[in-house]
């Protein structure tokens, strides 16, 4: 559990640092967020099938959200950052999740509003950016559930199953090596998105 929960932290903030610099999701490292998150989540005892519902519940909202108000209102990374976020809420936990989502939103949203904008051409750099609410939503969540609070406040969760035992008795025996393995491939691809954006702010 220790490695998931380091690989996640690490990463979180990975996501968010690249948002810093670049005004992006980094699909990388968010990848490797879901997967330790996600392996977590079944070493805690939440049901695949509350998480399922969690990640359809945000991104039926997001969709719904980005057709209200126009493609500018989300962007595709962000609707995966939120389908995330849901995944790993579960639909359980998905109010008090949201409420911490929003609460942080709002106080960082201004900052980021004015941070977008890029006077003369130039990128500004900003310390509020859109996947900082997000990171620190799924960190303060985890702090919960491996402390034992109740993030479903009662809300009706789904009930683990056959399955979901299985699955946790193959994180427990191969949760080492998938997790490194695909830390690997998710360094990758966050070199491989750094460079092609770099190529394309140089062109």
């Amino acid at each position: 559990m220790i490695l998931f929960v380091v690989l996640l932290s690490v990463f979180t903030l990975v996501l968010i640092a690249e948002d810093v610099c670049w005004f992006e999701i980094n699909y990388g490292a968010l990848s490797i967020v879901a997967l330790n998150g996600l392996c977590l989540n079944i070493l805690l005892g939440v049901s695949v099938i509350d998480m399922l519902g969690g990640a359809f519940t945000w991104v039926f909202a997001s969709v719904l959200v980005r057709w209200a108000y126009g493609p500018n209102a989300l962007g595709q990374g962000d609707i995966w950052l939120m389908a995330t976020i849901g995944l790993l809420a579960g639909a359980g936990g998905s109010f008090a999740v949201l409420a911490t989502y929003a609460l942080l939103t709002a106080v960082t949203y201004f900052n980021y509003k004015r941070a977008r904008s890029r006077p003369n051409g130039k990128r500004v750099i900003c310390l509020f950016p859109a996947a900082l609410p997000g990171g620190l939503t799924v960190l303060i969540m985890f702090c919960c559930r491996i402390i034992g609070f109740d993030i479903t406040l009662g809300l009706p969760q789904g009930v683990m199953t056959g399955f979901d035992l299985t699955l946790r008795s193959g994180v427990v025996l191969f949760g080492a090596p998938i997790a490194i393995i695909s830390t690997i491939a998710g360094v990758a691809w966050i070199i491989y998105d750094r460079r092609s954006l770099q190529s394309e702010r140089s062109t």
